[in-house]
């Protein structure tokens, strides 16, 4: 019994087929709960910590972090360049 090339392409396409609808299907509902409940994820604690780092604060040494800095980093970047806006950190 030989495999074909089109039984070994066959499951690939099905299993792109359903990580997509998965993922459409979590996405639409994290927008439907974020609709109904307001937020999923507080971003206070991130969006704070952004904040006194690009005010010039240093992680570790003015406050302490519970995680790793990149995401705050990346935030507080995002936050001296735009301003303080919460709309571009939402998305």
């Amino acid at each position: 019994m030989t495999i074909t090339s089109q039984e070994i392409k066959a499951p690939r396409w099905r299993d792109w087929i359903a990580a997509l609808v998965l993922f459409f299907a979590t996405a639409l509902v994290v927008v439907w709960q974020n609709f109904r409940l307001g937020v999923l994820w507080d971003l206070s604690y991130i969006l704070e910590n952004s904040y006194r780092i690009s005010l010039g604060d240093i992680p570790y040494r003015d406050f302490p972090l519970a995680h790793a800095p990149v995401t705050f980093l990346i935030q507080a970047a995002l936050i001296k360049l735009t301003g303080r806006v919460f709309f571009h950190h939402e998305l």
